[in-house]
């Protein structure tokens, strides 16, 4: 979603109501990194799961 859309994009939609956005460092860091790392362990376990490589 960060990259189709963009950070910023996103930044100016949290602080549309004139509130700050005040764990923005957070938020990049998760959305860049953690996200797509889980999103990769989920499709990875779902995968070996439809296989027989483990049973869940």
């Amino acid at each position: 979603m960060s990259r189709v859309i963009g950070v910023q994009k996103i930044e100016e939609e949290v602080t549309l109501g004139g509130k700050p956005f005040r764990r923005k460092k957070i938020f990049n860091f998760m959305i860049q990194y953690l996200c797509p790392i889980f999103a990769a362990i989920i499709l990875i376990s779902s995968v070996a799961n439809a296989l027989g490589w483990i049973a869940m």
